[in-house]
């Protein structure tokens, strides 16, 4: 019961939960109503009978759970069609985590497929105008085995975004709340390190971390095997974009996937951004191919 995520049952059908707890939220301190109305919202925008194009890569909601002793909620995902019923969801990060000499390793054209996907997806979820605010790779679900070579590179070009617990509406600048889930900071655009100053987050943080998702994606390893988690933000960020400017990026994944990534840590968002993410890193990312 004290898991963030499990699988469960719901009417006879195997299910995802995902829970949040809301004793730390400022937000729902001073306005639970409002907490619970966005859930509402939020469910209606993901929900199974809610029609999405197949790149809003989202599990399909049934619906929310709340309790409001200790305050916490849950959503409650139906699981892809393609997972069988004795399926294990997996992060993104367990599979990146994974050291063992025999592993696995997915090819590069599956690779850049996994890249494209996350890339739609988050802009898809712009397009609705919602904010993610989890954009890393322990929020990415995968569904299958991953005993082969074939297997794992089947398994990454089926990515779920998941973990909305923190997610808002763009426009709803009252809503906005720190992420205060213990997640790797250096996904965090360093405009969020100070935290006297936080500037109400955007749709450019998200896609400053979807950059390092994508460099995670590039190397094969988990962030914290690419930046020593010693550094501050500014001192990642200062690393990472070091990554892409020195060459080494393109060494791995070709100039055109490079430059995607040089654009997701440059954005400034502007009301037109949401058109040039589209040219400048999903339509890049569409192109990449082996």
């Amino acid at each position: 019961m004290d898991a963030p995520r499990s699988l469960g049952l719901y009417q006879s059908r195997n299910v995802l939960v995902e829970w949040r707890d809301l004793k730390e939220s400022p937000t729902y301190a001073t306005s639970g109503g409002q907490v619970l109305y966005r859930l509402q919202l939020l469910s209606k925008l993901l929900h199974v009978d809610t029609p999405r194009p197949p790149e809003f890569r989202s599990l399909g909601c049934f619906g929310f759970l709340f309790e409001p002793q200790p305050p916490r909620f849950a959503f409650v995902f139906a699981l892809p069609s393609t997972a069988t019923t004795a399926a294990t969801a997996e992060s993104l990060y367990d599979v990146l985590c994974d050291e063992a000499s025999t592993r696995p390793r997915p090819s590069q054209t599956s690779r850049f497929k996994l890249a494209r996907h996350l890339a739609s997806s988050l802009l898809h979820l712009h397009a609705t105008g919602w904010l993610h605010k989890g954009v890393r790779s322990q929020n990415i679900l995968l569904f299958g085995n991953r005993t082969s070579a074939a297997e794992v590179s089947a398994l990454i070009e089926e990515p779920f975004l998941v973990s909305h617990g923190y997610a808002r509406l763009a426009a709803n600048a009252a809503g906005t709340e720190p992420v205060t889930d213990g997640s790797d900071p250096h996904y965090r655009h360093p405009d969020l390190s100070d935290e006297k100053s936080r500037p109400e987050y955007r749709k450019q943080y998200d896609i400053y971390a979807l950059g390092v998702l994508l460099i995670e994606i590039a190397y094969w390893k988990p962030l914290h095997k690419l930046v020593s988690s010693r550094r501050s933000a500014e001192q990642s960020a200062k690393k990472l974009r070091e990554m892409v400017i020195s060459g080494d990026l393109a060494h791995w994944m070709g100039c055109v996937y490079s430059d995607a990534v040089k654009w997701c840590f440059e954005c400034q968002w502007r009301e037109e951004s949401e058109v040039e993410f589209f040219e400048n890193v999903v339509k890049l990312l569409e192109t990449c191919v082996v």
